[in-house]
């Protein structure tokens, strides 16, 4: 994991190889798969971010899941 301004709620299990930051709020209960990408985002709680996504400029909504390499997600917002 990288970068300073990086909050991530106790609950939340994140995978290896990440690299997060900078700008990135990961909530409760959130699960980061092994290799993601994630940059200005804020994943909402229960979110479930699988292997090799790359999000940028995201808000991931409650409970939503996000794909196996999902490449460079810029600017959208997930409600799932």
């Amino acid at each position: 994991m990288s970068h300073l301004t990086f909050f991530q709620d106790p609950s939340a299990k994140i995978g290896s190889n990440c690299r997060i930051g900078p700008n990135v709020t990961i909530g409760p209960n959130v699960v980061v798969e092994d290799g993601v990408c994630i940059k200005r985002c804020t994943i909402l709680k229960g979110a479930h971010i699988r292997q090799h996504s790359w999000l940028e400029s995201c808000i991931i909504g409650w409970r939503c899941n996000v794909g196996r390499w999902v490449s460079r997600s810029e600017n959208n917002s997930c409600i799932c």
